[in-house]
């Protein structure tokens, strides 16, 4: 089995954007031109697969001396848990993402999870019997003590944003530890949905951290629920937005919302809805 790598289908690419996201301008301008707030664009491209590619850029004006302007930013990561994120990320040749330790048992609500090893190469399924994970469809087989692997929606997911050089690194890099001024240009909160939504980061409305141990522990420990409420959400990315901005004034806040379907439950329900009816309260 090849090493795992970073899907460039279905869930991830919904994220490429956030690597070119850029949050520390640097500008140049005549003194007449100081004031002028630099210029920005944005670009959406067809990937020609069902998803897309969101580019933000900002540019400045050039002149014969310059200044570094540090415009800090906060991101709201909202990451749908539902069960049918067990579901396989993208089709046939599919990749297998590292599933640290040993995942738990399917809960027995929605999408049960899948689990492969690797043997020689080969991946092979494993089965939960007799409250164990066993490499072979029988209670009294093998109990698989080694290295899980996942090809879902879930750990595609987890992967883009928790990797090495992935989503979370590419944004705390703008950050200047130690430098009272830049050591927080991008501050980052994670909130959950399935039936309903959490704040998955912890210290709720204030739950913006600039830890990316802290943030990469809290999002590959997210397990899954059955529904999937949009509504509550947005409602928990809409209270961790307004509490920055007004702890923070004058700094942007960028909503991410990842998810794999259409909404099932809203606020209140307590057993899957109508997806039209879930929309008009989203």
């Amino acid at each position: 089995m090849s090493k795992v790598k970073r899907s460039q289908r279905a869930i991830v690419l919904m994220l490429a954007f956030l690597t070119a996201l850029m949050l520390v301008i640097t500008t140049s301008a005549w003194s007449a031109f100081a004031a002028t707030p630099p210029a920005s664009s944005k670009k959406l491209t067809d990937n020609g697969d069902g998803t897309y590619t969101l580019s933000l850029s900002v540019t400045g004006k050039t002149a014969e001396s310059s200044s570094t302007e540090v415009h800090k930013a906060n991101v709201v990561l909202v990451l749908d848990t539902s069960s049918s994120m067990y579901y396989d990320a993208g089709s046939a040749p599919y990749t297998y993402y590292t599933v640290p330790g040993t995942p738990a048992g399917p809960s027995g609500g929605g999408v049960s999870p899948t689990y492969y090893r690797n043997d020689n190469g080969t991946p092979r399924q494993l089965y939960w019997r007799n409250n164990a994970w066993r490499q072979t469809d029988n209670n009294n087989g093998t109990i698989f003590t080694g290295q899980f692997y996942s090809r879902s929606r879930l750990w595609a997911e987890k992967h883009a944003l928790t990797d090495d050089e992935g989503i979370i690194d590419s944004l705390l890099e703008q950050n200047v530890p130690g430098d009272a001024n830049k050591s927080d240009i991008i501050e980052i909160a994670i909130t959950d949905f399935n039936s309903v939504a959490h704040y998955s980061s912890g210290s709720g409305v204030n739950g913006f951290s600039t830890n990316a141990t802290t943030l990469k522990n809290t999002i590959n420990g997210l397990g899954t629920g059955a529904g999937t409420n949009w509504e509550d959400a947005l409602v928990h990315a809409d209270a961790l937005a307004d509490a920055i901005k007004a702890a923070q004034p004058g700094e942007d806040v960028y909503v991410i919302f990842l998810t794999d379907g259409q909404p099932t439950r809203r606020v209140g329900s307590t057993a899957n809805e109508n997806s039209n009816t879930c929309w008009n309260s989203a």
